[in-house]
């Protein structure tokens, strides 16, 4: 079966009504896709504060906005709750290790205690041990170190 020799083809030959049909159609595809999110949460590490204009600042609301303070109180509270989050160490945010490389740590902290240093303190040195410090402090070099170029040749002389 052949068109219409008088009618051309696609929207150019469609009525107002046709391509209003159309058009509905079209929309209730892409709102059968689409998904509202309604808990939106932001991501505290990119979060960025801009200020706004003061040409858009309205008097009348920050008058409103006033007394709604406790709300405001409440919802900083969960935003630093969120923001300190961030400054925890992840054995303190999980119970269990996240990726593979936290495997590999995950109970140093415990482990390490068992091979720290029993005493702070250093042995007391010996008198030899006392003058090579001396002597590297006050010559900037150490006692036990070839000579110098310069001094092999002072030496010789």
């Amino acid at each position: 079966m052949a068109e219409k020799p008088g009618k051309p083809a696609g929207r150019a030959g469609m009525t107002q009504v046709e391509i209003n049909a159309c058009w509905v159609e079209a929309v209730r595809k892409e709102n059968k896709g689409r998904i509202l999110n309604e808990n939106f949460d932001f991501n505290p590490k990119n979060l960025i504060a801009i200020t706004q204009k003061p040409t858009q600042v309205n008097p009348s609301a920050a008058t409103a906005a006033q007394e709604t303070a406790g709300d405001a109180e409440a919802e900083l509270k969960v935003l630093q709750d969120k923001l300190e989050s961030l400054k925890k160490a992840p054995k303190k945010k999980f119970n269990y290790p996240q990726t593979a490389a936290q495997e590999l740590g995950w109970d140093m902290d415990t482990e390490f205690l068992a091979h720290a240093p029993k005493y702070g303190v250093n042995k007391a040195c010996c008198p030899e041990t006392q003058y090579a410090n001396s002597y590297v402090t006050m010559t900037t070099r150490s006692p036990f170190a070839a000579p110098r170029a310069n001094n092999v040749e002072t030496a010789k002389k």
